[in-house]
């Protein structure tokens, strides 16, 4: 094989190893970017300061819970803008519907 044939493979060797790293790059960036961000928590407390349980944010759920950790509420943000609270067994206690 010629001089010049090792070199036209070696170069086509980098460009499939170069196209197969931005592959791989690009795919990963977008699988991060796919990923709901981890659910926050928060304190929820009365009129006097006193902790009384916690709220957790979810993606478009809100979850109340006491201070023992039992699921009091949980409110859903539907995507036309309309609020719904349910009780912990899945009954609807309340909806607001976007104004």
């Amino acid at each position: 094989m010629s001089e010049l044939g090792r070199t036209t493979i070696c170069a086509r060797i980098t460009v499939i190893v170069a196209l197969a790293i931005s592959i791989i790059f690009i795919a990963g960036i977008l699988l991060a970017r796919a990923q709901s961000p981890m659910p926050r928590t928060v304190p929820l407390v009365n009129k006097s300061g006193e902790v009384v349980g916690t709220a957790t944010l979810s993606g478009l759920r809100l979850y109340l819970r006491d201070k023992d950790g039992e699921l009091i509420a949980t409110i859903v943000l539907e995507r036309n803008g309309t609020r719904t609270l349910y009780d912990p067994h899945g009954k609807v206690l309340d909806r607001i519907e976007k104004q």
